[in-house]
């Protein structure tokens, strides 16, 4: 840095678009253009400089803090080495803050204005869409619903990729019973977790699909699913077809056959809510998979896929079992979603069946140490996966018995997999043996 007393005469260069004109240090002198070149020519150092010693650099669209003479100086500690606007310095120098300092102060305000009980309040503290959540939080707890309203809306307008403002509308609209207000805000949730929300985030597709079945549920308060007329609620046996006295509510004995009639009101897979027993573990099976931001349309459209390719109605189980390969297609193209889950349920059901279902078990152990071992990779958080530890219960059998607590390194597992054990003894259904629980739990370690 030249001294002061060497300090040329103001140049036009490219800082002076982004002037700041009263040294933010000493508050009396006027900064100066100044023009460098480093690196034998090949790079321009564009600063402006004070007589008192201090020096900004330009960067980017703004102005660096870089040198001072007097290191103990206040607005040196608070902003030394920070870049900031030309128009946050010149609040600084005629005694203000920077955008962030002034945003903490007004939000501070806003939270002082809401406990004493003021209606107005300041709008530069609500710039940002966690402000307005948070502060949305805090007078629904004071009671002041609508103004929390408000600011959730101003967030939903906005496009809030963050669940919060949706959850709490949709929850405030249906306590009110206003369901068309609750329809239009979750449907446009939908559409942010569809369009505009990060594929690479792991809670959207868990989200998206509560936001889904909350949608459903929403429709039928508001009456787009007329409940006195639709067939779905008639009172007969799915399994004879003869009439009941009226619906019932819980589980029942069919009179008539002697069978015992599920009901499931939330499926609309299947055309009436009373269902068969094997009906309503297709229907149960089916909303595990919500979790991947299924909706019934796909279980139908299944249906009619088989329906065209066999030339008659197909069986439930036969429509999940194809919706199960479907899915798993479409989800292996999907480089963040964990197909453990899935792999689990389609080996459940095919134990069920009475079918050869070990190798999808091995695959839902596999993939979920392959999710450990591709979280640790991705450095997304302070901690990571290199071990796991072998969990067995204590009926398990003597094989697994003997893994107990044993630690393997996360390659070394996938290399031996000593578990899932095939041809276990255990029975997760009577006289149905061979379903291994035993699994692996990931040791964290701090990067």
């Amino acid at each position: 840095m030249k001294p002061p007393s060497e300090l040329p005469e103001p140049i036009q260069s490219q800082a002076n678009t982004l002037a700041i004109e009263l040294c933010p240090l000493c508050k009396s002198n006027n900064l100066v253009a100044v023009e460098e070149k480093m690196l034998l020519g090949l790079i321009t150092a564009q600063t402006l400089e004070c007589g008192c010693g201090a020096v900004f650099l330009a960067s980017g669209d703004g102005y660096k803090l870089f040198d001072a003479s007097d290191r103990s100086h206040p607005i040196w500690r608070e902003y030394g080495g920070q870049s900031l606007t030309g128009k946050e310095w010149n609040n600084i120098a005629h005694g203000g803050l920077s955008d962030p300092g002034q945003r903490e102060i007004d939000l501070s305000r806003c939270h002082r204005l809401i406990e004493i009980g003021t209606t107005k309040l300041d709008d530069r503290a609500l710039s940002t869409q966690v402000d307005r959540n948070l502060l949305g939080q805090k007078l629904e707890k004071l009671g002041r619903e609508d103004e929390a309203i408000q600011l959730y809306e101003q967030n939903l307008l906005e496009n809030d990729e963050g669940s919060h403002p949706y959850d709490r509308l949709a929850v405030i609209y249906r306590r009110r019973k206003l369901y068309v207000d609750e329809i239009r805000v979750l449907a446009h949730a939908i559409w942010v977790y569809e369009n505009l929300a990060s594929k690479s985030r792991m809670d959207r597709i868990p989200k998206l699909a509560r936001f889904k079945k909350r949608l459903e549920k929403a429709k039928l308060l508001a009456g787009r699913i007329e409940t006195t007329d639709d067939s779905r609620f008639t009172a007969m046996c799915p399994y004879c077809n003869s009439q009941l006295d009226k619906l019932p509510k819980r589980k029942k004995k069919c009179p008539t056959c002697g069978n015992h009639i599920h009901i499931r009101t939330g499926q609309r897979i299947f055309p009436s809510i009373l269902l068969t027993e094997g009906q309503a573990d297709v229907a149960d099976h089916f909303d595990d998979m919500r979790y991947y931001g299924v909706t019934d349309m796909h279980f139908i459209q299944e249906e009619e896929k088989l329906r065209r390719e066999f030339g008659k109605d197909p069986r439930p189980r036969d429509t999940l079992w194809s919706f199960y390969n479907s899915l798993m297609t479409r989800l292996a193209e999907e480089k963040y979603i964990s197909l453990a889950p899935l792999y689990h349920k389609m080996a459940l059901f095919l134990y069920q069946e009475g079918k050869p279902f070990f190798h999808f078990v091995y695959q839902a152990i596999e993939s979920r140490l392959l999710d450990y071992q591709q979280s640790s990779l991705q450095d997304l958080f302070p901690f990571y996966y290199e071990k796991v530890q072998i969990l067995t219960r204590p009926d398990s059998c003597s094989f697994c018995r003997q893994q107990n607590a044993r630690i393997l390194t996360i390659d070394d597992a996938l290399s031996e997999m000593p578990i899932p054990k095939k041809n276990c003894i255990y029975q997760l259904e009577h006289d149905k043996s061979g379903w291994c629980r035993c699994t692996y739990r990931p040791l964290i370690e701090e990067r």
